[in-house]
């Protein structure tokens, strides 16, 4: 039995829908030279599939290939003519990328990182190097730099690798965010993490922020207190993440993917001496009813957000203070707190001397013992030291 195309009508039905097949990867997947993975496949589909939106996030864990599934859609859409594309990434991951796309993708690429290469670069507008008919790959310092003739240009799309950077990009004091974001417009924003959620919710909330404000709940602290340890919520928070998000767990692909088996190894450690004389101080000025310099933050909130960070590098939260420093020094006040604001310069002068004191750790104190103990168990296992 034959089945013919009854009408001209049929015959132009059928043509049009060919010319949509372009969006199905098909093109992209032909044109590459890597081996790419099924739910690879279907993350590339969801961002494709998301035009409508101002874009999304690809939140895959670890070593489950994100960029190889942005890279899919950059070639995905300059071959179907939506030629105007930057990726955006932290400087130290560079040279990869580029050995991604030379080994992998015919993605035609220009690196534009630095003066050298901005002087250097041929371009359809002579004013603008950004202007290319490709990939244009930068660095989050250069593209900060730059970022007015990021703006200038009408994007098919933009890359965000590492993306965790701009999770509070909700906060107008927050440099880097504020500025890439303003910069991309309403280009299309595609965003890559392993850690779409680092200390809380309002990670995942300041991400999709940096995509589109329009969407974000007017107060972020509120959204946080509906949501933050409410289980009974959670569905209605993943319901509205996931229009913009799509993330794959190593547990998901375990038939696709071969990966390490890790055998964690749990201890605990107790700060040292002078680690806890720290956490004291800052816990006493977090705790004061009046901090000029966080005047709109409260107790709890400054704890959660910084002391963890003592255990984790007290150089990091020492940088923090001597910041607060800085700006406590630089601050006007009006009559009623010019007897507060020299304690207050006092507490933090001491809580950054006592971290700049510390040049030890509890955390690394105990960790090369447990190596010690690691190594010895991995002898009777008879398994590699890695």
């Amino acid at each position: 039995m034959k089945y013919l195309l009854l009408t001209p009508f049929h015959a132009y039905y059928k043509a049009r829908g060919l010319e949509n097949y372009q969006d199905d990867l098909l093109t992209a997947f032909s044109s590459a030279n890597i081996e790419v993975y099924p739910f690879q496949i279907a993350a590339a589909g969801f961002v494709l599939r998301s035009s409508y939106l101002r874009g999304c996030l690809l939140s895959d864990e670890s070593s489950l290939g994100k960029t190889y599934e942005a890279l899919l859609v950059a070639t995905q859409k300059w071959l179907s003519g939506k030629t105007r594309q930057m990726l955006i990434l932290p400087v130290n991951m560079l040279d990869q990328l580029v050995k991604k796309i030379e080994k992998g993708f015919t993605l035609p690429y220009i690196l534009i990182d630095g003066i050298e290469n901005w002087n250097t670069a041929e371009s359809d507008n002579p004013d603008n190097p950004f202007v290319q008919d490709g990939l244009v790959i930068t660095t989050y310092d250069f593209a900060v730099q730059k970022a007015e003739y990021i703006q200038a240009v009408t994007w098919d799309l933009i890359i965000f690798d590492e993306a965790d950077c701009l999770n509070d990009a909700y906060n107008e004091e927050r440099k880097t965010p504020r500025i890439l974001k303003q910069a991309a417009g309403d280009s299309f924003k595609l965003l890559l993490t392993a850690s779409p959620i680092e200390m809380d919710i309002r990670d995942i909330c300041g991400l999709i922020y940096f995509i589109d404000e329009t969407v974000l709940p007017d107060d972020v602290d509120e959204f946080y207190r509906y949501y933050f340890r409410r289980p009974e919520r959670y569905p209605e928070l993943a319901a509205w993440v996931s229009r913009f998000c799509y993330r794959t767990l190593k547990s998901q692909v375990t038939e696709y993917a071969n990966f390490t088996n890790s055998a964690p190894y749990t201890i605990g450690c107790d700060m040292t001496k002078e680690e806890k004389a720290l956490y004291d101080r800052i816990h006493a000025y977090f705790m004061h009813p009046v901090k000029l310099a966080f005047p709109a933050s409260n107790p709890h909130d400054l704890m959660i957000n910084h002391c963890p960070k003592i255990s984790s590098s007290v150089q990091q939260i020492t940088e923090m203070f001597i910041g607060v420093l800085d700006r406590l020094q630089k601050i006007e006040v009006g009559e009623q707190y010019k007897i507060l604001l020299p304690n207050e310069i006092e507490a933090v002068e001491e809580i950054v001397t006592l971290g700049k004191g510390i040049t030890e750790n509890g955390k690394m104190r105990a960790l090369f013992p447990i190596i010690k103990q690691c190594f010895s168990q991995m002898k009777k296992l008879k398994t590699a030291e890695k």
